[in-house]
């Protein structure tokens, strides 16, 4: 009570206090996750020249496109993400330069569009008999649509998709139009045209004197960080990068232990075993045939097997080693296993052998239905009048011995063999599906049958026979070797033990190689990237790296497909200029071939070729019939700069040191070879034309981003 007294006496401080804590918590929350209030709208997936785009209207997107492609099989949102955002910002930059410009497509121009598009021009329903396209039918379409899209379920929402789909050509229209005016401005001209014909065909002959960079030994240059900085600041817009992150990864795969695959051929064993069970309605015990006396195999191997029950027959080399000399001197009802195949254990049971040859000749006539597989639009029957058809073809043939099998064909099947007359040729077991393949092997030569398959009633008529021999059927009992949840649990213990031990890159490499794992390094990995080298999509393990709240040194212990990963962030880089470390690669060999040209051209001297050869102590090279368009020096290889100069200097003049590729030049023109003048160059004119027309579109859009500023936050959603 004295307590309670005690609270109730300082309530006002104890509710001062509280309320701090909690305004301190929300504040620091505020702080850490972004909240809206001091960064902005956290809704907002990115900016496009000052657009927001919300999750909102983004997300819904992104889920239609997805639903579409993974009926293609693609199921990655974030690649889904990709491309929604991609055809968002072409939409949002291209439809503002179409509003400025007031463009437009009339009436006509869309119905083009309609009757021209592939799916239009492709649709069955819009062809005549004859197999023609007729747009007539399109106008007779609409307007069954539009008159009754208001009493009609059905016809509601074609009308609906119809308006999306015109709707959608309309804006593909405009856009082509925007890219075809600009396109329009962007002819070559005559003279560009003669431009190009000289640049492919004017020569020169020269002599020169060529100083190799690999003449300077690398030791005599040293690059500093300074120097590639400085190289960097220069030539900033060849070296924006995106925001990115290294980590380094041990990769922890939870195999099957041998307890495991002990386990999995005891169960075999149990299987093959009659068990006996009591059932307690009758106070009796009753005995369930295991494998070994099962007269089911098919439907035992079906609910006890992961793979279901082969109803093939084998012939002798069709069979693994161990196995067909097991079924071919065995008899039936013998079993062989458990026995282990890669990563499952099997046993098998000899189940039928019979003589029946490998290999048959057939032909066929082919009735289709509606509904079958491969029917074409044009087959209209139903499934009872196709084998009606069939059945009386079947007929015919059974009982007229003169009867016409190729000549029926030809007029009746719908198989691309009535051309043929139906002939199949030779096939071996197995080749054809079920129904057919049961037909043409388990039958004599010479019988005709109808047999039904999922193309629809085939007329099998079996020409020929060869190779009759003993085969076998088997039924196989596998069973997967996976994993216990032992096995699971002893790889995570040691994966977690790992990433608790190692928080710097030292560590975590030298743990490694004391433990025998290997650490993989995976750099400039960038915020909407899914893919991890070596594990796959690990979408989340990107988005760890790239969360604020990691720091170089944390590590994450993630689960994947068939164990787990530990990766530890060793590297950051922001959005911006490359850094020194980010940019040496590139760098550092174009400034060690720059100093090593300054050391070249001081050796220089003279005022002829021959004294800077001397000079140099290197020989006078000659070259012949060097032209623009292909650019090579023998012995130096592509040097376009060096071939540039060429043809800039008049006949005798010895240049000034060039620095090329792959060395410093001093070259000296002997002769100019003019290309002979053309009446028009029109074939050079219309080549650039079509070169430059065809790169508008990406072009264009490349210039409008280019000129525009764009946030990209997906990062934060997907």
């Amino acid at each position: 009570m004295a307590t309670l007294n005690r609270i109730r006496a300082k309530s006002g401080v104890l509710i001062a206090i509280i309320g701090f804590a909690l305004f301190a918590f929300v504040l620091g929350d505020l702080f850490k996750s972004g909240s809206s209030i001091l960064r902005g709208n956290q809704l907002v997936v990115g900016v496009i020249d000052g657009q927001e785009i919300s999750y909102t209207d983004f997300n819904p997107q992104v889920q239609r496109t997805l639903d579409v492609y993974k009926r293609q099989g693609l199921n990655s949102i974030t690649q889904v993400s990709n491309i929604v955002w991609t055809e968002l910002e072409r939409k949002t930059l291209i439809d503002k330069e179409v509003e400025k410009l007031g463009l437009n497509i009339g009436e006509d121009e869309l119905w083009n569009l309609i009757v021209t598009d592939p799916s239009i021009q492709g649709a069955p329903a819009f062809k005549t008999p004859e197999g023609f396209f007729d747009e007539n039918k399109v106008k007779e379409y609409l307007a069954y649509l539009r008159d009754n899209s208001g009493s009609n379920a059905q016809a509601a929402q074609l009308w609906y998709d119809w308006v999306n789909f015109e709707k959608s050509l309309k804006e593909r229209g405009i856009v082509e139009s925007y890219y075809n005016l600009i396109g329009s401005g962007l002819s070559a001209t005559d003279l560009d045209g003669k431009f190009d014909y000289k640049f492919r065909n004017d020569q020169v002959n020269a002599k020169y004197v060529y100083l190799p960079f690999a003449s300077v030994e690398n030791t005599e240059v040293k690059v500093e960080d300074a120097d590639i900085s400085s190289y960097v600041s220069s030539h900033k817009d060849d070296f924006k990068v995106e925001a990115a992150r290294d980590i380094q990864y041990v990769y922890f795969k939870v195999n099957p232990s041998l307890d495991d695959e002990a386990a999995v051929r005891e169960e075999l064993l149990k299987v093959i075993s009659d068990r006996v069970e009591f059932l307690k309605e009758s106070n009796t015990y009753d005995t369930i045939p295991g494998f070994a006396n099962t007269t089911e195999d098919s439907l035992f191997v079906n609910a006890k097997s992961d793979v279901n029950f082969d109803p093939m027959y084998y012939h002798k080399g069709k069979l693994p080693k161990d196995v067909e000399e097991f079924a071919f001197n065995a008899k039936v009802g013998d079993l062989f296993g458990p026995y282990k195949d890669g990563e499952t254990f099997k046993v098998s049971k000899l189940v039928d052998v019979k003589e029946m040859p490998d290999s048959v000749k057939a032909s066929h006539i082919l009735i289709s239905f509606v509904g079958a597989n491969n029917a074409s639009p044009d087959v209209v029957r139903t499934d009872a009048q196709a084998k009606a058809v069939a059945d009386s073809l079947a007929s015919v043939l059974n009982n007229k011995k003169k009867a016409d099998f190729a000549g029926l064909a030809k007029e009746f099947s719908n198989g691309p063999t009535a051309e043929k007359g139906g002939d199949l040729g030779w096939f071996t077991y197995g080749r054809m599906v079920p129904e057919f393949n049961s037909f043409a092997f388990n039958n004599k030569k010479g019988e005709i049958g109808v047999v039904k398959t999922v193309f629809g009633y085939h007329v099998v008529k079996i020409e020929d026979q060869k190779n009759n021999g003993k085969a076998v059927k088997i039924a196989t009992i596998v069973r997967s070797v996976l994993p216990s949840e032992s096995s699971d649990n002893d790889q995570y213990t040691k994966a977690s033990s790992f990433a608790a031990a190692n928080k710097t890159l030292e560590s975590f490499r030298a743990d490694a190689a004391a433990k025998g794992y290997e650490a993989r390094n995976v750099e400039g990995i960038k915020a909407m990237e899914f893919n991890v080298p070596g594990i796959g999509d690990q979408r989340d393990l990107v988005k760890w790296a790239f969360n604020e709240e990691t720091m170089i040194g944390d590590t994450k212990l993630q689960a994947v497909e068939d164990g787990y990963v530990v990766a530890l962030l060793f590297g950051t880089s922001e959005a911006g200029t490359a850094s020194v470390d980010v940019a040496r690669s590139r760098v550092e060999p174009i400034i060690i071939n720059e100093k090593k040209a300054e050391i070249l051209k001081n050796k220089i001297s003279g005022s002829t070729l021959e004294d800077i050869a001397k000079s140099v102590q290197e020989n006078i090279r000659t070259v012949n019939s060097i032209h623009f368009e292909n650019p090579i020096i023998p012995g130096a290889g592509r040097e376009p700069k060096v071939v540039g100069e060429l043809f800039g200097l008049k006949q005798g003049v010895v240049s000034d040191p060039i620095v090329g590729s792959t060395g410093v030049f001093v070259v000296q023109v002997e002769e100019v070879k003019q290309a002979t003048e053309l009446p028009n160059y029109a074939t050079y004119s219309n080549r650039i034309d079509g070169q430059v027309k065809s790169r508008v579109n990406y072009q264009v859009f490349d210039a409008l981003k280019n000129s525009v500023e764009i946030k990209d936050n997906r990062a934060r959603f997907y």
